[in-house]
């Protein structure tokens, strides 16, 4: 069995660009098409990907994220640290459980020129699932935990 061969057929493509020229409303059409139809039909899939990459630390892609899910407003909703304090006593299959709430924090500085900081209030697990040691001084303990307790920062 003999495979044909698949040419360019010259008077083909000729005859492409002729109607190229010749409808060029047509041609508009079917470029902006092609030119906004791909990127929005690939643009799912890369977030999908993006979504579910692993962080960038060791074993990222055992981490796993909880969060409460509101049917009567159809959003997440915000996990209270009584319920936090639930999933751990309740999901005893999880090696750890933290909670994390990403801010913008303003520092004091002696000129009061200091940009803002990007940064977030863990729990005292959240090292432990990360598996991340901090650059300075000690990570956080379970009596860290407490609301009466001072702010600490771990850099």
């Amino acid at each position: 069995m003999t495979v044909p061969k698949i040419g360019i057929s010259w008077l083909g493509v000729k005859l492409g660009l002729r109607m190229l020229v010749k409808q060029p409303g047509m041609t508009f059409v079917a470029v902006f098409a092609l030119a906004i139809g791909i990127p929005v039909g690939l643009a799912p899939i890369h977030l999908v990907n993006a979504y579910e990459a692993p962080l960038p630390v060791d074993d990222g892609d055992r981490i796993q994220l909880l969060r409460n899910f509101s049917l009567a407003t159809s959003r997440v909703d915000r996990t209270t640290p009584y319920e936090l304090v639930q999933w751990r006593e309740a999901l005893t299959t999880f090696e750890a459980i933290g909670a994390l709430r990403a801010s913008t924090y303003n520092l004091d500085s002696d000129d009061g020129l200091a940009p803002p900081v990007r940064g977030a209030s863990v729990t005292a697990s959240t090292f432990d699932i990360l598996r991340v040691p901090p650059l300075f001084g000690r990570t956080l303990l379970p009596s860290d935990e407490v609301i009466s307790g001072a702010d600490l920062v771990v850099t």
